[in-house]
Formats: structure tokens, C-alpha cells, sequence
């Protein structure tokens, strides 16, 4: 099965260098299939919380503002931390 490529947003080293320094994956240096799974889960988190009713306060604007800043952000770290914990179970 053929994914779709998402195109890649190359984040500037300004953003780029301190999520290295923390010991983070950069997405810059994501494979593209690994891009493609990182994208695919902000994206999800972003719908998943735009979706639910949490942000009407703010109109439509401040609900997607907000549903992409923390559906995206859960999102791309369960990501991240089902393949940390992925990688434990192949070593154990």
C-alpha cells in the first residue's frame, strides 16, 4: 500500500536547533515515511480536538488555533511515545 507523501514544512534552525538540544527527533531529520506518521498524527489530533466542543469561546478562528497547537501536539507525542516504547519491547 502507497501512502500519500505529505509535504514537508522545513522548520528554521531557530526552532530546529533546541528540539535537537533537548534530544528530541527533529522533524527536519524525519525519513519521509517517518514524516508522513508525524504529520498524520498532528493532523488527527488537530481534527480530533477541533471535532470535540472544547475551544467555542473563542468562534471558529481560536477553536482551530487552539486545536492545532494541543491536538496537534498530543498527537505528534503519543506518537512518539508508542515508538519509544516500541523500541523498548524489541530490546527487552
Amino acid at each position: 500500500t502507497t501512502m500519500l507523501d505529505i509535504p514537508r514544512i522545513t522548520l528554521p534552525a531557530a526552532v530546529a536547533d533546541p528540539i535537537k538540544d533537548l534530544d528530541l527527533k527533529s522533524p527536519n531529520d524525519l525519513s519521509q515515511a517517518e514524516y508522513n506518521s508525524y504529520s498524520a498524527a498532528a493532523i488527527g489530533g488537530t481534527l480530533i480536538f477541533f471535532i470535540l466542543p472544547l475551544f467555542d469561546i473563542l468562534g471558529f478562528f481560536g477553536d482551530f488555533v487552539f486545536s492545532a497547537l494541543v491536538g496537534g501536539g498530543v498527537g505528534a507525542t503519543a506518537l512518539q511515545i508508542a515508538r519509544v516504547h516500541q523500541r523498548r519491547l524489541n530490546l527487552g
